[in-house]
């Protein structure tokens, strides 16, 4: 379930940007 949290993590930051 890494992937998942990886995932969701490169999300929040794309949002970020």
């Amino acid at each position: 379930f890494a992937k998942i949290l990886s995932e969701e993590r490169k999300r929040r930051l794309t949002g970020f940007a």
